[in-house]
């Protein structure tokens, strides 16, 4: 095989690549979306600012814009749950800093 055609193979796979990974993102963009409303309606609950969940987590305010508006974000598992942890955590740390527990 000449270096020509083995590249044009690889580029064609790389492509084939993209197009399943678009069409993988396309089928998931509705359960991101309906996801996202939901995290977005109890942080906004809980009146957790994402200034505030940012500062907390070391997570960018964009990334969790992104992640309520139902768009594509990398290590989405991972930003997913730490955003339910904190709002589970958020609440106890006010109430600990207002002396409420202890």
């Amino acid at each position: 095989m000449s270096d020509m055609k083995l590249s044009e193979l690889i580029g064609m796979k790389v492509i084939e690549g993209q197009i399943r990974r678009d069409e993988e993102t396309w089928k998931m963009e509705s359960d991101w979306a309906r996801e996202g409303s939901e995290l977005r309606k109890i942080r906004e609950g809980l009146k957790i600012s994402r200034r505030e969940l940012s500062r907390l987590t070391h997570v960018s305010e964009s990334v969790y814009a992104r992640l309520e508006k139902g768009e594509y974000i990398r290590r989405r598992k991972a930003i997913v749950q730490t955003y339910i942890t904190m709002m589970r955590c958020i609440p106890l740390m006010r109430k600990q800093d207002a002396g409420l527990i202890r």
